[in-house]
């Protein structure tokens, strides 16, 4: 992450507007960033969300502009449409909401967020994903600054750091496992037998992998990895990589505006989950968007495009192939997530998971990881006659070692 930077926007309505982006939440942003929230969305977040935000797990970059910067813009509106933002702003923001970055620093107002963290998918046929993935759980903008390129700044910067400069070490990917001093010391050769050993187990699992559940229906294909290996394979160096491979998000899928932001800007639609919220009484379908760092040059954001993505937008969404046949049965929202989703006793019971489990939780995660892996490998039809051949050979080399001690011991016993 880097030190808090200046960043004008453009010019619009004949005001110029700059904001200060930092890295970071503390404590004293709280309150302002509750308010934020309640106003911008509709699910609503406990305590333990806010207390998790001031955590290291939380990757969150805030936006703070003027207070000059929000009177020229109140200013230059229209007497409507600013009555109509006072009165909003009036229900969910008060003089102690205000946020000073530093004593004497102008940039005192909080005006957006983007809020993420370092997770791991897990695929529609069940398996979790070992290699980590970014997810972006919030992205708002303050209601008298929207439209000015606020969000895209936020959204830009957070996908540059995700994408290309967070450090990524070797225990946050699942498939890790502590060099043996002994074999990095083994006649010098350690190093070499350890790489030659990678190689071959990527070729074998991930030849054995790709025969199973390779449809268009997958949520995440694990050949979309974070890097270009297999993600069941752990190939990476002692030193670990920078940036990951992918960035995942949750929207509502009715919102047909925010989803066409996200396409615009190089996101993918890749699942409708049914039932993915729950607030008003009512459940309500959740879209799941992928932005990938290995996708072509033509698939990102055209600045001079206008609204050229809708009638593809709508294609994506229609398509029957990437809607389940129920809700998201054990569905793990963020931890801090207040709502609670309860599967209704009248849906399908033929359902699918689609998790982000969080990526604090390392131990467990790895636990299951190994636990499927050992499962699949155990189980395969390769495995089983690999291992009849094994026993077989070693069932002769046992009778050879008898016969040979036998013949050795009578030839000194005469």
């Amino acid at each position: 992450m880097s030190a808090p930077e200046i960043v004008a926007l453009p010019v619009r309505d004949g005001v110029p507007m700059k904001v200060k982006l930092r890295w970071g939440v503390r404590e004293d942003d709280l309150p302002t960033l509750e308010a934020l929230h309640a106003a911008a969305f509709p699910v609503k977040y406990n305590h333990e969300y806010y207390k998790w935000l001031l955590s290291d797990s939380c990757l969150a970059l805030i936006a703070f502009t003027t207070p000059k910067c929000i009177a020229s813009l109140l200013g230059t509106a229209e007497s409507g449409q600013s009555t109509e933002i006072e009165n909003d702003t009036e229900d969910c923001y008060s003089d102690s909401d205000v946020n000073y970055d530093e004593p004497t620093s102008p940039y005192s107002v909080m005006v957006g967020f983007c809020i993420g963290q370092i997770a791991y998918g897990r695929r529609r046929d069940g398996v979790l994903m070992g290699t980590p993935t970014g997810y972006l759980g919030s992205l708002a903008v303050e209601k008298r600054v929207q439209r000015r390129g606020v969000g895209e700044v936020l959204l830009d910067r957070f996908l540059s750091y995700m994408l290309f400069s967070i450090p990524i070490p070797p225990h946050l990917f699942l498939d890790y496992s502590p060099p043996c001093l002994r074999c990095e010391t083994l006649w010098g050769f350690g190093p070499t037998l350890t790489a030659v050993g990678a190689k071959l187990s990527q070729w074998w699992f991930g030849k054995k992998r790709s025969g199973i559940n390779d449809t268009t229906e997958t949520a995440l294909k694990y050949t979309k990895s974070s890097d270009t290996m297999s993600s069941t394979v752990n190939t990476h160096g002692g030193g670990g990589q920078v940036g990951l491979g992918e960035v995942w998000l949750h929207c509502l899928a009715s919102d047909t505006n925010l989803l066409k932001f996200y396409v615009k800007r190089g996101f993918t639609c890749v699942f409708l989950a049914k039932h993915f919220y729950f607030f008003d009484d009512f459940y309500h379908h959740g879209m799941l968007l992928v932005y990938r760092r290995d996708a072509p040059s033509t698939a990102r954001y055209d600045h001079s495009s206008t609204c050229t993505t809708a009638p593809v937008l709508t294609d994506v969404v229609n398509h029957k192939s990437s809607i389940a046949p129920g809700p998201v049965n054990g569905l793990k929202l963020r931890r801090c997530q207040a709502v609670s989703l309860e599967r209704p006793e009248e849906d399908d019971l033929s359902v699918v998971n689609i998790e982000i489990p969080l990526g604090t939780d390392i131990s467990s995660l790895r636990q299951e990881w190994n636990s499927e892996w050992r499962k699949d490998f155990t189980q395969s039809p390769k495995w089983n006659f690999l291992s009849g051949a094994v026993v077989l050979i070693l069932e002769a080399a046992a009778s050879i070692f008898c016969v040979a001690l036998f013949l050795t011991y009578g030839l000194w016993h005469f």
